[in-house]
């Protein structure tokens, strides 16, 4: 109990987010994920994309294992008030494996909680 079992390190980018841009390693986003804390076991990588964000999913020797295919519209508000679904997929994406859903939970809960 009390015990830290999973840490998620994710370094500041003034730049990151931005689809477009993520093909550059300044303005990507990237998390490292450590468990137990101390050993790496893998990544989530943003990869440049024109419109619809995607993410690589690497084991802890940087070879990915998984993608992430998001929602072209994925700021939700009054332009997209329905849930968000991120499409994962085999790492040649030629296979469909899972879905992760953000459900659209109203405008003022949205609002005041990301």
């Amino acid at each position: 109990v009390g015990q830290e079992v999973i840490r998620i390190n994710r370094e500041f980018k003034c730049c990151a987010g931005c689809n477009c841009c993520a093909g550059s390693q300044c303005c990507s986003m990237e998390v490292e994920i450590e468990a137990p804390v101390g050993q790496v076991v893998g990544y989530v990588k943003q990869q440049a994309s024109c419109l619809a964000p995607k993410y690589a999913i690497e084991d802890g020797q940087n070879q990915t294992v998984l993608m992430i295919q998001g929602p072209t519209c994925i700021c939700q508000g009054p332009c997209c008030t329905w849930d968000q679904e991120f499409t994962v997929f085999s790492a040649d994406m030629a296979h469909e494996v899972g879905k992760i859903s953000k459900q659209w939970s109203g405008f003022v809960k949205e609002y005041f909680t990301q």
